[in-house]
């Protein structure tokens, strides 16, 4: 009887330990996503293949839909990254700039207009950024502008 307690007792807490889960741990593949609204319709991706950053010269951030033929790219041009809000009126040495690409047309944030990107998490050890975004894009050939809204993101990083 006590080898039978012992034993369940050993179980229960053996279970106990692997049932604890981390904050530090880093998102599933399903946890990714890249979403906002284009002039209030919404845009979503939700897949690490199609939400993902890269940080080559500065970091870029990309939400891509196929089925669309729309994308989004967030670039913060800076030596180190930082949870903080960034305008698109950049000043100093950080360059930021939101792209937004369309059947309709490509999109720049010019500076002129008022925007932000918003790094909340930066993990550079599990290899993620999560954030929002909210900004005026212009398309450069025909002027036609688009507000982009309720932006939020958790990508991850491509490797190549």
């Amino acid at each position: 009887m006590k080898l039978i307690t012992r034993l369940l007792l050993l179980f229960f807490v053996g279970f106990f330990f692997t049932a604890c889960v981390s904050e530090n741990e880093a998102p599933t593949v399903n946890n990714y996503f890249f979403s906002a609204k284009v002039d209030g319709m919404p845009f979503h991706v939700n897949h690490e293949l199609f939400c993902y950053y890269t940080d080559t010269g500065g970091y870029t951030l990309v939400g891509t839909r196929s089925d669309t033929a729309e994308e989004f790219q967030l670039h913060i041009f800076t030596q180190q990254l930082r949870e903080q809000t960034y305008s698109v009126q950049s000043t100093g040495d950080v360059l930021v700039r939101g792209v937004y690409q369309s059947p309709e047309g490509n999109y720049i944030s010019t500076g002129q207009r008022e925007g932000h990107i918003t790094i909340r998490k930066y993990d550079p050890e599990q290899q993620f950024i999560e954030g929002s975004f909210a900004f005026t894009v212009v398309d450069t050939q025909t002027g036609d502008v688009k507000q982009l809204t309720e932006g939020v993101f958790r990508v991850k990083k491509k490797l190549f």
